[in-house]
This record gives structure tokens, sequence and C-alpha cells, in this order.
């Protein structure tokens, strides 16, 4: 109904070859966009997909580290110790003879 009154007062006009449509004199463009549906629909799955693989491994990889870096804290405190036994020449540290 409103369109049949505004193609009356010739203030909306249907181009019949393209998809345009003109109205107070602008020229709005209306095209099919059908494969941009279907594209979005298989792509916004797998980039959500990768993205949360990325970050399950980016959390694996930080506990890791972590791990690591705990195993490192171990060591030095094992090496001062080593260095206690070899500077003042004990067996045990802590322990005089």
């Amino acid at each position: 109904m409103l369109k049949k009154g505004l193609i009356k007062l010739r203030l909306y006009k249907k181009s019949k070859k393209d998809n345009s449509i003109n109205l107070y004199g602008i020229n709005l463009e209306k095209k099919l966009r059908a494969s941009y549906t279907i594209e979005a629909a298989v792509m916004v799955p797998i980039i959500l997909a990768v993205f949360l693989v990325t970050c399950n491994l980016s959390i694996s990889l930080y506990k890791e580290i972590s791990n690591e870096h705990e195993d490192k804290k171990i060591e030095k405190m094992w090496a001062v110790s080593d260095f206690y036994l070899v500077e003042f020449n004990k067996d045990e540290p802590y322990i005089e003879k």
C-alpha cells in the first residue's frame, strides 16, 4: 500500500533492469548476496574453531612453561646446597663433623 502511494507520488521508483531502488532521487542498490551468507555460515565456525584451538594450545604451553620454571627453581636450590657441600667440605649440608 505504501509503495503504491509513493509510486503515484513519484517518490519511490524501482528499476526493473537492475535491483536498485530510487528513493527521493537517491539510488539505493539492492543486490542478492546469498553467497556471503553461505560463506559466513562455513567460515565463521572454522575461524571460531581455530581461535579456540589456539587458546587451548596457549594455555597448555603456559602450564608447561610454568612447570618447567618450578623445576628450574628446584635445580637452583640443589645447586646452592651442592655449593655448600663443596665449599665447607661437608658430606651433608648444615651438619658439623
